[in-house]
């Protein structure tokens, strides 16, 4: 999977050069987590489905099949959950 977005139609932003920013809790606003799936993770399962419904596209109607095959979220990053709450 790239590591660009699009932010509008003439600039790309390439995601490996931004800094990584961590987040505290949204409830308790802990600095501590654990990883529950690595961005590596993310990726693979990004392209495992963009793989499955481009598959099935034929089969789909082309209106609701856009939705399927172009995810809203392209990129990866890695999901963590609050060691505190």
């Amino acid at each position: 999977m790239e590591s660009t977005v699009r932010k509008d139609s003439a600039e790309v932003l390439d995601l490996e050069q931004q800094p990584r920013v961590l987040v505290g809790c949204r409830l308790c606003g802990s600095q501590q987590s654990r990883l529950v799936c690595s961005a590596q993770d993310i990726a693979a399962q990004h392209r495992f489905l963009e793989a499955f419904y481009r598959s099935r596209w034929s089969k789909q109607d082309p209106a609701t099949a856009t939705d399927r095959v172009n995810f809203t979220q392209d990129y990866a990053t890695a999901i963590v959950a609050c060691r505190d709450c």
